[in-house]
């Protein structure tokens, strides 16, 4: 999920009071199918930068739309 899955790695703080803030369980896939800003926009605005998903073009559709192509 983040560099906070890892003991090996260091982790920002706004990362791991991010992480610690969003509970896991309810993020799915199909939740994040019926409301992306909830599940994913929560996960992106808590700091995390690796999202897996089995869902990887609906992903990168939210993510255009929310933020516009990349530069």
């Amino acid at each position: 999920m983040s560099c906070c899955a890892s003991s090996r790695g260091t982790c920002p703080e706004q990362a791991r009071r991010g992480r610690d803030s969003v509970p896991s369980a309810s993020f799915t896939d199909t939740a994040a199918l019926a409301d992306p800003e909830v599940v994913w926009g929560s996960l992106i605005d808590a700091g995390i930068s690796a999202i897996q998903t089995d869902e990887a073009e609906a992903l990168k559709s939210f993510i255009k739309e929310r933020h516009g192509p990349r530069q």
